[in-house]
This record gives C-alpha cells, structure tokens and sequence, in this order.
C-alpha cells in the first residue's frame, strides 16, 4: 500500500467494489485550511469514487474535486458513496437507478454532486447517511429518520424503506423520530432508538 495509507486514516468505508478513505491532515489552500482529505480505490463505474474516470482506480487516488470541501465523514452504499462537511452540507456520487442518492432524480450521478436543500428539515442538520443496495437511509441531529430508493428487486420488497407498502422514495420521506443511530445492511435497516 502506498505510505499515505499507513497511519492517517480516520475513515473507511467500503461499498461493492470500491472504498473510500477520509484522512485525518489538515491542508492549507491559501487562508483556508480543510479537515481530511478524500481518497478512492476500485471500481468508478458507476462514479461512486466522486472522479470523472470511468474506470477501475488503482493504486488509491485523490478525489481531486473535493480540493476545498472540509470532511466530517464518508459512508458508501453498493455503488455510491455519501460525504458529509462540517458544515452539515451532504454530497452524494454514483448509482442512482431508484433515487438512492436523494437527489431526488432517477438517473446516474458521474462526480460529486451537492445533495441539494430539500427542506428545511434535511438542508443543514444531517448527521449521518447509509446506503444499503438501492436505498440510503438519512439520520437528523433531531433524531429523525428518513429513506429514499427502492425497497427491494421485486414486488412486496424487502421493507428497507420503512415506509410499509410503500417500495420506492424518489426523495428522502420521513420514517421515524428518536433514533441515535442508523446502519444500512444489504437487505436490511437498523434504528437505534433513544
């Protein structure tokens, strides 16, 4: 492995066939300096890497659009990964077929594209995002859960939503409230309630 993976490392997350490494340095672009820096390895395919290659990325590379954006953390679904700013500013890249990016579009996300404001609840208070296999689940500082995506490959689903019957959420929808935690398994979707 290259040096830079040796002892800076203060996140990994892993989707598929790709993951996605925060480092712990401190860079300074002029009068800014920003928390981390992101690095990805393996499959882009999809670009759930954030780099405009498409293309399996070895060795580890730099996601070199996110030069200025200051890093809380990374979280990865199948084929996409998810980026959270100290800011509560949330980014999303890769595999959109079902709206798993809540990006609100049912299509492929290439790079890293800002999640926009899509209401006042989920515009700055996001404190943590998991994706499972075509869904991702949306965690608020007020303890709010929401889900968007597909439930499942077929008819009667699997449930991931949370949403009962409901299998598909183009957009984040409200689940539940009182949770302190979330994780997203292949299939499946755990809250920690308070």
């Amino acid at each position: 492995w290259p040096a830079l993976l040796t002892g800076n490392i203060r996140q990994a997350a892993a989707g598929y066939y790709s993951t996605m490494f925060l480092t712990t340095n401190d860079t300074s672009y002029g009068s800014q300096t920003v928390t981390g820096s992101l690095f990805g390895i393996g499959d882009n395919f999809d670009g759930q890497l954030g780099l405009p290659q498409v293309a399996t990325i070895t060795p580890t590379t730099w996601v070199t659009g996110t030069k200025y954006l200051d890093f809380s953390s990374v979280s990865a679904g199948n084929y996409s990964s998810f980026f959270l700013l100290e800011d509560g500013t949330f980014y999303s890249c890769g595999f959109n077929s079902n709206g798993q990016l809540g990006q609100g579009e049912h299509a492929y996300i290439v790079g890293s594209n800002p999640l926009p404001t899509l209401t006042g609840i989920l515009s700055s208070d996001i404190v943590a995002m998991q994706g499972g296999h075509e869904f991702s689940l949306i965690l608020t500082s007020g303890g709010d859960v929401y889900s968007c995506g597909e439930s499942a490959l077929y008819p009667g689903g699997y449930g991931t939503l949370g949403l009962g019957p409901q299998e598909e959420a183009r957009r984040p929808t409200y689940v539940t409230g009182d949770v302190k935690a979330i994780s997203a398994g292949n299939h499946s979707s755990l809250f920690l309630k308070n």
